[in-house]
């Protein structure tokens, strides 16, 4: 099955949104280039339901799908697209073989996010493929999975103890050119272990840790299609049973970054977006492709090209009502620009309209002295102005341990949310304000940057990013 790509910022349907991505040059693994594939499998609302009964098109016809998580419905060449993980067991008298798993995507939430759980038949058996088109010849591309052993450990203990065998998941990923078959990298995971930081009989009621595993791989001149295939290799037998999400293909360009003079101009004003991207990556100059769209898009098809030039910045001459909407940018050469597998695009940035103070000379910003780290606005002179601060430290040392928004309480109806670089929703706030902590599910999110979308009103979105340090 061909898959259109995902060439695209990618907008979280809730009371705010976002869309926001970051190059690192730290990962060697390139996680971080520029999205063309991900199957994260749906089911990301909470009104959809526990089981998907649509068929999965990427898996192999000899396996079977289930729709009901009790005990009895699963078997060898198997699979069930869920929410919770299949309950293998008698769970009356609290006892599986399987974890309750839940979800990669929104780990933690079991009412969000379907993953793929498989019975594994095993015997080197390719039990999911897609195929990707366009692809741009001598560009690097990383595919990965997160990928979990579900079967307990405390019961694969015992059953070892007893002297008999249990089988470990054990995959390989294999990437072919979809024209003549020829293979041109491979990854092995090799045994994938159950869950040692879970020992007990009584866990099977928690969920497995996922670990990514992948590949990152030069695709040769004259090849533009890829066949991108999982196999089994492990033998059938007690186990060999697991748990698979957020199926990723990216290539390896650096993310343009875009930014805007302002989030909120007055009408008639003028603003500058400016773009930034890695020297040296094309050998040829840049093109810089602008894109508008008034709401954040779900397909790329929905955003018009407004200019196309070698400037790294756009000028709005003059902010007028129909400016108003989500920008962003394409970057490439010549050569590579009109192809969405070869080009690097930036994070989508909302222009908003300012609507208190306009008929007032605006002053100059305050420039922060060269060792001071917080980069802050300036301290609010008023209840009402808005301050929101550039970083915050929560290490429990009764100094900067919030990330305190001022001025908020003069705004009723926003929406504050907050996101990892993944897209993943961290903190979310709306009405009665409560000033985040730095925490994710009770656990402390590490010294990084963090991005905020805040919904003042319906002509009023603020976009930026925090940072957290430690």
């Amino acid at each position: 099955m061909r898959f259109k790509f995902l060439i695209q910022a990618i907008g979280l349907v809730a009371s705010c949104l976002s869309s926001v991505e970051m190059w690192s040059q730290t990962m060697a693994e390139c996680t971080d280039g520029v999205l063309l594939f991900r199957e994260d499998f749906g089911g990301n609302f909470p009104d959809a339901p526990l089981v998907s009964d649509t068929p999965l098109a990427t898996m192999s016809s000899r396996y079977r799908q289930t729709t009901v998580t009790d005990f009895g419905q699963m078997g060898a060449g198997r699979y069930i697209i869920t929410k919770s993980g299949y309950a293998n067991g008698d769970t009356i008298n609290s006892f599986s073989q399987w974890y309750v798993q839940d979800d990669h995507t929104y780990p933690g939430d079991y009412s969000r996010g379907y993953f793929l759980e498989v019975d594994g038949t095993g015997g080197d058996d390719t039990f999911y493929e897609l195929t990707m088109d366009g692809l741009c010849a001598g560009m690097q591309l990383y595919f990965s999975a997160y990928v979990t052993n579900v079967h307990i450990f405390g019961h694969e203990k015992w059953y070892r103890d007893q002297g008999r065998t249990i089988v470990d998941p054990d995959l390989t990923f294999v990437i072919y050119d979809a024209t003549s078959g020829q293979e041109l990298t491979r990854y092995h995971t090799g045994d994938i272990l159950p869950d040692a930081a879970l020992p007990g009989m009584n866990d099977w009621n928690k969920s497995s840790a996922w670990n990514r595993y992948g590949v990152r791989f030069t695709l040769p001149q004259g090849i533009s299609t890829a066949r991108l295939a999982i196999v089994n290799h492990a033998p059938n037998g007690v186990g060999n049973d697991f748990a698979i999400d957020d199926i990723e293909v990216r290539v390896c360009i650096p993310i343009a970054s875009l930014e805007a003079e302002k989030p909120a101009v007055c009408v008639g004003k003028s603003v500058r977006l400016q773009a930034a991207f890695e020297e040296g990556f094309y050998t040829n100059p840049l093109v810089y492709r602008w894109q508008y769209a008034p709401e954040l898009p779900q397909t790329d098809v929905e955003w018009t090209d407004l200019k196309e030039s070698s400037e790294s910045v756009y000028t709005i001459d003059g902010l007028a009502a129909s400016d108003i909407g989500y920008y962003r940018v394409l970057v490439a050469d010549e050569e590579h620009i009109g192809r969405p597998a070869c080009r690097s695009l930036s994070e989508a940035v909302y222009l908003g309209v300012q609507t208190q103070d306009c008929d007032l000379e605006e002053p100059p910003l305050p420039q922060p002295e060269p060792d001071d780290l917080s980069s802050d606005s300036t301290e609010a002179d008023e209840p009402c102005n808005l301050h929101i601060p550039a970083y915050f430290t929560p290490n429990q040392d009764n100094a900067r341990d919030l990330w305190y928004i001022e001025g908020l309480a003069c705004y009723p109806d926003f929406c504050l949310q907050v996101y990892d670089r993944h897209h993943k929703l961290l903190y979310q706030v709306s009405h009665d304000y409560q000033p985040w902590n730095g925490r994710y599910r009770g656990h402390q999110l590490r010294s990084d940057d963090y991005w905020y979308v805040l919904r003042l009103n319906d002509a009023d979105v603020r976009t930026g990013h925090v940072t957290i340090k430690r």
